[in-house]
């Protein structure tokens, strides 16, 4: 898509609304790092983390190649990545059911690979003064502050206003070559346009300052449609997965759960898919 023209051309000291953005990410992972360091590990304090996380790896996903490139840490991933494995035992247990999850519980703990990451009990440490997470966590903060101090010209902030249109151009484009692929779609790709419509929507969200209104909530209804709708997919795929080749003598509560969730798992990606081609016929509200 062509730079010649795009609504956030009036957005104001773009560069620094980035730091704010990260700055903001920060604070609001405040509360709930410090209750899970106190060892509050339950599904909200999960939830709100892997949110928080989620906002700030979006920020620095938006930023990669501009100017102002937040020192990202792979421990923001991989902590990331544990909390998404302590969120999904309990999205688990709710799609299998109390019955079932107890007669599955103790396949599924076997079938865990030793080398498989830490567990909810282990959470805690993570977000210890000392913890890799938090040393990170400080090195993002001071980064924070010495570029706030940093005087941008013009030019640089019109080369970062331009930075923002072309990757959220470029997610736009990639989502619609993936609609038009459709049910061929693979499940790593389509996991991959879940990741890509998350980041969207949280750029979007970041900026809704500076788009026109009626544009920008045309655009969110059908891009929080398919979010919703990959979401849906993602999970009833996750829970397929990790139940695959469990054994019959579990019961038939058990073999009648796992038979709706795979049904409900193929009917949640053909919405998925639909719910992708109505977003990519969307007309894009930064433009």
């Amino acid at each position: 898509m062509s730079n010649a023209h795009h609504r956030l051309h009036t957005l104001p000291d773009a560069d620094a609304t980035l730091l704010r953005w990260l700055q903001a990410c920060l604070d609001d992972l405040r509360d709930p790092v410090a209750r899970m360091a106190e060892g509050q590990v339950d599904v909200e304090a999960v939830h709100q983390c892997r949110s928080g996380l989620r906002r700030l790896r979006s920020a620095f996903d938006l930023a990669r190649g501009a100017r102002h490139t937040a020192p990202e840490s792979l421990v923001w991933t991989q902590t990331f990545r544990l909390l998404g494995a302590s969120r999904d035992e309990d999205v688990l247990r709710e799609l299998l059911g109390d019955v079932a999850w107890h007669q599955l519980a103790p396949w599924l703990a076997a079938q865990d690979s030793p080398a498989v990451a830490l567990r909810r009990d282990d959470l805690p440490a993570c977000f210890a003064p000392d913890a890799p997470f938090m040393r990170a966590w400080h090195e993002l903060a001071q980064w924070l502050n010495t570029a706030a101090q940093v005087p941008s010209t013009h030019e640089e902030r019109d080369a970062w206003r331009h930075h923002l249109v072309r990757r959220m151009d470029r997610w736009h484009a990639r989502m619609a070559d993936a609609a038009r692929t459709g049910h061929a779609l693979d499940d790593d790709a389509l996991h991959s346009e879940r990741k890509r419509c998350k980041r969207l929507q949280q750029a979007l969200l970041w900026l809704r300052p500076h788009l026109p209104e009626a544009a920008r909530k045309a655009y969110m209804r059908r891009l929080r449609a398919a979010q919703r709708q990959l979401g849906e997919w993602h999970d009833l795929h996750m829970a397929t997965q990790r139940c695959q080749g469990a054994p019959r003598m579990l019961g038939a509560d058990v073999s009648a759960r796992l038979a709706w969730l795979a049904h409900r798992q193929s009917l949640a990606r053909k919405a998925a898919v639909q719910a992708l081609r109505r977003l990519a016929r969307a007309t894009p509200c930064w433009r």
